[in-house]
């Protein structure tokens, strides 16, 4: 026998122990309820496992068997509440470690099938509760959205490097715009721009009537020319 089976078979045994000696008047209900089942004095077999589960038992076992019992005894609907609540204690998170197959090994026929139905139904409804839990514990809790890059094109300077950013002008308010570039003087693209009102050597706008001919001198001043 190798070392692997052999610790398991020592860890059953102790596991077995110990959960006979947490409640050994439960135990020795449900020992001798099976005894009395097997040896078909049914009524025996009820009264003890109802003992057991009148103390408070959760151990599946206890249910099965006495739902068995209630069969042989023509308690069909009562054998049937047994088996699915003795199902429902075995397939829960907290039910006691017991190896449930191994005790009913000897149940066999009709009645067996009947039974492993209730079980199989029972383990298929845990697990989709479990799910259940699972979906409303986790899936409401949802990722923060990740904040992702701007791809809108950029502008670039005339060597395809980004423009430096520019100070604000002295005395702008901080978040104001930045004023308006002015043109260079010989950006032939640029908008022409007003001359000022006392330039003298500025051309006269658009739509100002020419200025007329200078006048004929006068006979008698000295200052003017002579004529051609």
């Amino acid at each position: 026998m190798s070392r692997k089976l052999l610790g398991a078979m020592v860890l059953a045994s102790l596991l077995a122990s110990s959960a006979a000696a947490e409640d050994p008047a439960l135990e020795g209900f449900y020992g001798s309820g099976v005894e009395a089942y097997y040896t078909g004095d049914y009524v025996r077999a009820f009264n003890l496992l109802n003992a057991a589960v009148q103390a408070g038992t959760r151990d599946p076992r206890v249910y099965y068997f006495r739902g068995l019992a209630e069969t042989f005894l023509g308690r069909t609907p009562d054998a049937h509440r047994d088996f699915e609540k003795g199902a429902a204690f075995e397939s829960s998170e907290t039910a006691s470690v017991v190896d449930v197959g191994r005790s009913l090994e000897r149940v066999q026929g009709p009645t067996r099938l009947l039974l492993e139905r209730y079980r199989a139904g029972a383990r298929l409804a845990a697990v989709a509760e479990r799910q259940r839990q699972r979906v409303l514990r986790y899936g409401q809790v949802r990722p923060a959205p990740i904040a992702r890059p701007s791809t809108a094109p950029q502008p670039r300077g005339p060597n395809g490097a980004a423009p430096a950013e520019q100070p604000p002008a002295a005395g702008a308010a901080p978040g104001s715009a930045p004023p308006a570039e002015k043109p260079a003087a010989d950006d032939p693209f640029a908008a022409p721009q007003k001359p000022a009102a006392d330039d003298p050597f500025a051309a006269p706008p658009a739509g100002t009537p020419a200025a007329s001919a200078p006048a004929a001198p006068a006979a008698d001043d000295p200052f003017a020319a002579p004529p051609k």
